[in-house]
């Protein structure tokens, strides 16, 4: 709701994007805004981590591959994964879990841009217990009916086939690939 403090509809009502609904009737604002919302806590996270005061000061560091991968680690720990102390602190517990959320989201978004369906799929594995504990039924069943079908129903060519097929590139320019029910659903309009 948007007087739960950390929620989306919050800092949809404290930003004023009020074109944002709440059952996101119109994908595309829907997109920018949960990409924008998750640039910024991403943002916040890093300078938090490292105890920068705004995103211009310079992150101290050594020129090293070693030190990028341990940095990539650290952020992951501290940003991605589940918390290692429980937190009564809602609000951080309503950032860690946008943040978990947004960072599945943008991996899928880029997967199907670049037409990988090995990685939709890994990724639908991922959003299965989301699906079902949050209620959405009809996307859980069609999810599971999906990785069963592609696992163990469906002939291997079948299988890969269908894992291969799942986005479509209409411009043949790399990172312009769309779903294949949005592509149906353009042609409808």
């Amino acid at each position: 709701t948007p007087a739960e403090h950390g929620s989306l509809c919050n800092v949809r009502e404290q930003i004023r994007r009020n074109q944002v609904d709440k059952d996101v009737k119109v994908f595309s604002v829907g997109d920018e805004f949960v990409i924008h919302s998750f640039k910024a806590h991403l943002t916040a996270r890093i300078c938090t981590i490292f105890g920068l005061q705004s995103t211009s000061d310079i992150i101290p560091h050594e020129k090293s591959l070693a030190w990028l991968q341990s940095t990539a680690e650290k952020l992951v720990t501290e940003t991605v994964m589940p918390m290692h102390a429980p937190s009564s602190d809602t609000l951080y517990i309503m950032h860690r879990t946008f943040l978990h959320l947004a960072f599945l989201y943008v991996d899928l978004r880029c997967a199907i841009r670049y037409e990988h369906g090995p990685h939709i799929v890994r990724l639908w594995k991922l959003w299965l217990p989301r699906l079902i504990g949050t209620g959405r039924k009809n996307y859980a069943v069609e999810c599971v009916h999906q990785i069963a079908n592609l696992c163990a129903e469906l002939p291997k060519h079948l299988s890969f086939i269908a894992i291969h097929n799942r986005t479509v590139n209409m411009e043949g320019k790399a990172g312009r690939g769309k779903p294949l029910d949005q592509m149906n659903e353009h042609y409808n309009l």
